[in-house]
């Protein structure tokens, strides 16, 4: 298989390109959770974009819409960072 080129993802639509985006992004994120060099909160907001991204490509729909941001949790744990466990709410 070819490798892949920007012209490649410039023909997959919008909302299954970023869902593919974000499921590479979920698949690094242990990785990026555990480096302890990053402050935990900066680790939180990366958790909590990747799940924003997920939100709003099931979605769909046009690319005007906020009502994605009432699907999040008010707020990451730090749990979720410092014990690689699920996403949860505080």
């Amino acid at each position: 298989m070819a490798p892949l080129d920007n012209n490649d993802f410039a023909v997959i639509p919008r909302w299954p390109l970023v869902a593919f985006i974000a499921r590479s992004a979920r698949r690094l994120l242990p990785l990026y959770e555990q480096d302890n060099a990053e402050p935990v909160d900066q680790r939180m907001v990366v958790a909590r974009a990747i799940l924003l991204a997920e939100k709003r490509a099931a979605m769909g729909g046009a690319s005007d819409a906020h009502d994605y941001e009432r699907a999040l949790p008010p707020r990451l744990s730090a749990s979720r960072i410092s014990t690689g466990g699920r996403l949860s709410e505080t």
